[in-house]
């Protein structure tokens, strides 16, 4: 068995991913045994819901007798220092979204993780949702992608990470410019590649369609929805995907996305 204490349960991720762990949803064997929330009459009700055993006092304790880390506290804010705690004990860590909120303190971890030689992931779990993996496999078919539209309705400082990481897990890294025009009703993001390819984030606050992905390839159009699957009726597909890829981090060692990426 491989033991796992998560950090933070002001998210609904806490739930997510605890009860994806302890109720063999993604693969046998992982166990959330600790949770660590700054609100602890919280933290003992999600721990309830997610079948995880101990609730405890510091986040030191719930790094103390496992095997990895879970750090999904709701703000990026907040995994900078349990990040940095998790690797220093070397312990695997994933991280959810955003990494960190300081551009500076991001750096910091992934260098501290690379240095210490501590596999980490920290991804959008829309990166791993099936069909946004099936519309990238079929840009590649069609001759590869040229370019990827996402539409979000949710405000950028929370649900901003999931159309950028989607893009650049299709598109690659080494944008050379971003453009953003703003009004009432609309954000619009423009990011370049040397070659032509381009990537377009819309934020239409006054309509409703989240994570609609279109992609550009030489020889077609493809679109898809974000998957709204949800295995016993409450757990989303995309997260049980991100715990599998996690999971293999923990087989292998190796990082899932490129430490540059």
């Amino acid at each position: 068995m491989t033991r796992l204490g998560i950090i933070g349960s002001d998210s609904s991720h806490t739930e997510q991913y605890g009860g994806i762990l302890n109720g063999d949803l993604a693969v046998a064997g992982l166990r959330a045994v600790k949770l660590w929330g700054a609100d602890r009459a919280e933290a003992e009700r999600k721990a309830a819901v997610a079948g995880i055993p101990a609730v405890v006092d510091t986040v030191d304790a719930a790094m103390e007798g496992v095997d990895a880390v879970l750090v999904v506290n709701r703000n990026g804010a907040d995994h900078y220092a349990p990040a940095m705690r998790a690797i220093e004990r070397r312990l695997p860590v994933f991280v959810d979204k955003p990494l960190t909120e300081d551009l500076d303190e991001t750096i910091a971890v992934v260098r501290a993780a690379r240095a210490a030689g501590v596999p980490l992931l920290s991804a959008s779990a829309l990166r791993y949702d099936t069909a946004i993996r099936g519309l990238a496999r079929q840009l590649g078919e069609l001759g590869g992608p040229r370019g990827v539209t996402v539409a979000i309705h949710n405000d950028w400082a929370l649900y901003g990470v999931h159309p950028v990481d989607l893009i650049v897990s299709i598109l690659g890294t080494g944008a050379t410019d971003v453009y953003s025009a703003r009004d009432a009703f609309t954000d619009l993001v423009t990011i370049h590649w040397a070659g032509g390819r381009f990537g377009t984030i819309v934020q239409a606050r006054q309509a409703f369609e989240a994570y609609y992905v279109t992609g550009y390839a030489r020889g077609g159009i493809v679109a898809t929805h974000a998957s709204t699957e949800k295995l016993r009726n409450t757990y989303h597909a995309f997260y049980v995907e991100t715990i599998r890829v996690f999971h293999g981090m923990l087989q292998t060692g190796r990082w899932p996305i490129d430490a540059e990426e």
